[in-house]
């Protein structure tokens, strides 16, 4: 579904044909299929998003300290 700049940004990430299979058929993607499409960078358990959104976000803040 259009919106967000999906339909720009996926062809860039994944090329225009699949950008176009992917965007025409709504075809849904397995997790792990999806991160080595590179469309998603983590793929965690279930219930653990909150916890790896928190490990990222520590990873960038200490990044702001050492400089």
């Amino acid at each position: 579904m259009p919106g967000g700049a999906g339909t720009q940004t996926l062809p860039r990430v994944v090329g225009k044909p699949l950008a176009k299979d992917l965007i025409w058929t709504g075809r849904r993607q397995k997790a792990e299929e999806a991160r080595q499409l590179r469309i998603v960078n983590h793929v965690v358990a279930k219930g653990q998003a909150v916890e790896k959104a928190r490990e990222l976000l520590r990873a960038i803040g200490e990044q702001g300290r050492s400089r």
